[in-house]
């Protein structure tokens, strides 16, 4: 399990430095290069982690049923398009709202990401923690 958290943390940073930049391209040119860089190296990497983590994570549980994989694969399918879907109708708005900022956008799409990754590491630090009392109050 550890293997695909830390992939997805990093996948997750990846794409969160990627929007930044693409952001603040606008005050240098060689940001523009780095936005770029980034989008065309990291973002379809970090992308196919993201998609493909889930699964190898899942393949792992003990209980888990070959069968039921096609289900499985659909229900992550779905959730992967909602996202996308969401996206696409929520970032007109925010454009729209900023004046027709488009980096308004990315930014808010950062914004979440962040989030996520704070979340992410305040449940696998909680879950450190409660697992380490667990073994200490056994002894």
């Amino acid at each position: 399990c550890r293997g695909e958290w830390t992939a997805m943390f990093v996948a997750i940073w990846m794409m969160m430095l990627t929007l930044l930049v693409m952001c603040l391209a606008k005050i240098a040119a060689w940001l523009k290069w780095m936005a770029a860089a980034w989008v065309v190296f990291a973002m379809p990497i970090a992308y196919q982690v993201l998609a493909n983590a889930p699964f190898a994570w899942l393949e792992r549980q003990p209980s888990f049923d070959a069968e039921a994989r096609g289900l499985l694969t659909g229900i992550f399918n779905a959730s992967l398009a909602t996202s996308q879907a969401a996206t696409a109708l929520l970032s007109g708005p925010i454009v729209a709202s900023f004046n027709g900022k488009l980096w308004t956008a990315l930014a808010a799409v950062a914004m979440v990401d962040l989030m996520v990754l704070t979340a992410v590491a305040v449940s696998s630090c909680s879950a450190r923690l409660c697992k380490a009392q667990g073994t200490n109050s056994d002894s």
